[in-house]
């Protein structure tokens, strides 16, 4: 199936986005009597549900994309602009900007601390997640400058899984994408199982989030593949729903509830609306929305802690626009320019884009 034109997929990244935010407003109080309402409903948040979200859509575009790439350098280029020049002007001002409105630090000191230089090099280069700078945000709830990064390496870590099998030839045929697809959710909830009886905590616990946004991948990926002849329908959601409703007592529930999210998501992406339709026509003002609502709303939080959640929210959206806005219109549609580049070299040849059996 194709990503463009007569989709909704520009208005589900906002949703998805938005959601983030509403999580933030209350996650970042740290108190544990305020949950959002999502998570009375279902048990989990706004933010893993905007966050399975954006995995779920993530999987459908990049195989769309594997698909139409000449190869796998073309392929690394067109992920990397989307995702590095934004992410490290974000980082760049945040470290300017919170050196001169939030630190308690003098200026010669924070911009000297060895801590901005991780925390730029290694939230830009995404090889090593850093979530604290000098004097900022210390008497907040939550001293974490930007906690939303932790997301990107493992989307990274999906997209170099995606290119790897494509290199391999394992999504050369329909037939060898099933069973990847399906070997591939099987060793999930193998590991799944295998992790229920072991002590989480540490490395376990990364791999069993890890495991399960790749799941999440893994749906989009296979409707991208499968969707022209297998339409979900919202049925297919509810019954999905209620099978998580089941296992809600057993360590699946995560994955089961992924699995009716991205039946949802993807059921809706297509559905022929025109208001949805307009909607996603708009800019993409998504993964500036995703990147910058943190910090923004620390900032916040700092100047105004008295907030409710909801007051909170409504007063951070049109802040995080504003930036969100700028970097797409000013740096990330730029940059997505130059991913149609041509490239000299074969050497790298996806095999996703052989026609299907």
């Amino acid at each position: 199936m194709t990503e463009r034109h007569d989709n909704n997929f520009t208005f589900l990244r906002f949703v998805a986005a938005s959601m983030v935010i509403v999580a933030h407003a209350y996650d970042l109080l740290n108190q544990p009597a305020i949950k959002d309402p999502l998570f009375q409903l279902i048990g989990r948040t706004m933010g893993w549900t905007g966050v399975s979200i954006f995995f779920t859509m993530s999987g459908f575009l990049i195989m769309n994309s594997l698909n139409r790439s000449a190869n796998l350098v073309k392929f690394a280029r067109a992920r990397a602009l989307r995702i590095f020049p934004g992410l490290s002007a974000c980082i760049l001002l945040s470290i300017v900007f919170l050196g001169i409105f939030a630190t308690s630090r003098p200026l010669v000191d924070y911009f000297t601390d060895v801590q901005t230089l991780r925390f730029a090099v290694g939230n830009i280069s995404l090889l090593s997640i850093q979530y604290i700078l000098p004097g900022v945000f210390q008497h907040n709830p939550m001293p974490a400058v930007n906690g939303s990064l932790w997301t990107l390496p493992y989307e990274v870590i999906c997209y170099i899984l995606a290119a790897f099998a494509s290199g391999l030839g394992l999504l050369r045929s329909d037939s060898r994408r099933a069973a990847t697809f399906a070997v591939s959710l099987f060793m999930i909830l193998a590991f799944v199982a295998f992790q229920a009886h072991r002590p989480s905590g540490g490395i376990s616990t990364r791999l069993l989030l890890m495991s399960r946004l790749d799941a999440c991948f893994i749906f989009g990926m296979a409707y991208a593949t499968f969707g022209n002849r297998f339409k979900l329908r919202i049925w297919h959601a509810a019954a999905l729903g209620l099978i998580s409703w089941l296992t809600a007592a057993t360590p699946f529930y995560d994955l089961t509830l992924s699995a009716a999210l991205a039946a949802f998501v993807l059921w809706l992406a297509f559905v022929p609306s025109q208001i949805l339709r307009r909607i996603s026509r708009w800019p993409d003002y998504s993964y500036g929305i995703y990147i910058y609502a943190f910090p923004i709303q620390q900032f916040l939080i700092m100047k105004t802690p008295g907030l409710t959640p909801a007051l909170h929210a409504l007063t951070a959206f049109p802040l995080v626009l504003i930036p969100a806005s700028l970097s797409w219109h000013f740096i990330e549609k730029p940059a997505l320019k130059l991913k149609n580049l041509g490239t000299k070299r074969d050497l790298f040849k996806s095999t996703a884009d052989v026609p299907a059996e």
